[in-house]
């Protein structure tokens, strides 16, 4: 049966894997994410919640703070080196390290200041800031960023990230950019926290997914040195995390016991 979440449930689902994934995918306004949840119902310790209560929690409980001179951290793509406005929560944190641990290769570690107008809310692990959808990205350049109110009168016409972008170059028969979609791909993973390996045979699925359009392992092993890639790091890399998380789940229950036996 249905419950209403409190804004307590409504963090330990958000730093759930299922939560994570399915939160983001309600919000997003693209039907091209690949892990869009199935239904509207996310289920966490046996008991199930609206996604759309879980997310209207949240969003009531973000708020500006014109306190906040932090410096920021989000590891991600280059991808993310333009300005947009996301569609999706953004999850930021103070700790460069962890943030580090979501560069994608070489590059890219963001350094983010937020202006004291940005909606926010602090999920309470790791440090995590998780700020408001709509807001706007503004790539500054030396991957600096600065994010600002969907409210912003200076930003209203930025386009959400996930807004198809035209192709260019790579295959022009097929009138479609690889390198392109192969950044978004990688993007989606970071952002929805897929462990799915990114390989010549996956991708082919993406850009079918993604674009309608047929493509062979042959056009795009030049992009994977002709052999899949397993991408083990990353993998690792996000285990880690989901171990952290769920430890702090953990941590989290045996204080609320601990503290009702005291009561």
């Amino acid at each position: 049966m249905e419950q209403a979440p409190t804004l307590e449930i409504s963090k330990l689902i958000w730093i759930s894997d299922a939560g994570y994934r399915s939160i983001n995918g309600y919000l997003s306004e693209s039907t091209n994410y690949k892990y869009s949840p199935s239904s509207n119902i996310v289920e966490y310790n046996g008991i199930e919640y609206k996604i759309e209560d879980v997310v209207r929690v949240l969003k009531e409980n973000m708020e500006p703070d014109k306190y906040d001179n932090n410096t920021y951290y989000r590891g991600g793509t280059p991808n993310s080196q333009r300005t947009f406005k996301k569609e999706t929560f953004i999850s930021i944190t103070p700790d460069q390290e962890q943030a580090a641990s979501f560069v994608d290769g070489e590059c890219c570690l963001y350094t983010i200041t937020v202006d004291p107008d940005v909606k926010r809310l602090h999920t309470g692990v790791e440090g995590e800031v998780l700020i408001e959808n709509g807001a706007i990205w503004e790539y500054i350049g030396d991957n600096n960023v600065v994010i600002h109110s969907p409210s912003n009168p200076h930003y209203l016409n930025v386009e959400y990230y996930n807004k198809p972008t035209q192709p260019s170059v790579v295959n022009q028969e097929l009138d479609i950019n690889i390198k392109q979609l192969l950044d978004d791909m990688k993007e989606e993973h970071i952002v929805l926290e897929i462990d799915e390996p990114i390989n010549a045979e996956t991708f082919v699925q993406f850009v079918k997914e993604r674009t309608g359009k047929s493509i062979s392992q042959d056009d795009v092993k030049v992009f994977f040195g002709g052999k899949k890639l397993k991408r083990k790091t990353k993998h690792l890399k996000k285990t880690h995390r989901k171990t952290k998380r769920s430890r702090h789940v953990k941590r989290h229950r045996n204080n609320r016991k601990t503290s009702k036996r005291k009561n």
